[in-house]
């Protein structure tokens, strides 16, 4: 997979909170010591050790350029599937893609992910407040939304 697109990747996860700084420092020391003459932005984000989120999340984005590739988040949702078929935290799985939402920079042939995670977001608030709408109904459209991203 391209570095650049992993980038954005960790970049989407840190600020949802699907991944840590530590994840991201391990992430980039990996392709380190895997290439020959690593660029630069990856030895800035290997040394960022103490470093804040948003800081992190700077340095990723530039690494990354120009979010015209919709791809990673597609690989972060695929991720997010995984998640939650692992931790069958449902809550904790709505939470990161609620706060995705902020993040979502595509492209209109990918405009209809953003409207999804909107719906499905509303709806889980909804039904976990009793409000509107059943749980276990909601928790389904989250699984199968998020399993047309599994590679």
């Amino acid at each position: 997979m391209e570095i650049k697109v992993m980038a954005e990747v960790y970049r989407l996860g840190i600020t949802i909170g699907y991944f840590t700084i530590k994840d991201v420092i391990d992430w980039a020391d990996a392709i380190i010591e895997k290439l020959e003459h690593p660029p630069v932005e990856l030895i800035d984000i290997s040394l960022s050790s103490k470093a804040k989120p948003n800081d992190i999340c700077s340095l990723l984005h530039s690494f990354y350029g120009s979010p015209y590739n919709d791809s990673p988040l597609q690989i972060l949702l695929g991720m997010l599937s995984c998640e939650y078929t692992y931790s069958k935290n449902l809550g904790e799985v709505a939470s990161m893609l609620f706060r995705l939402i902020d993040y979502i920079q595509l492209e209109e042939r990918a405009e209809w992910i953003l409207k999804e995670i909107l719906h499905l977001s509303d709806a889980y608030f909804l039904a976990e407040q009793k409000i509107y709408g059943d749980l276990q109904a909601v928790e389904n459209d989250i699984k199968k939304f998020l399993q047309l991203f599994l590679v």
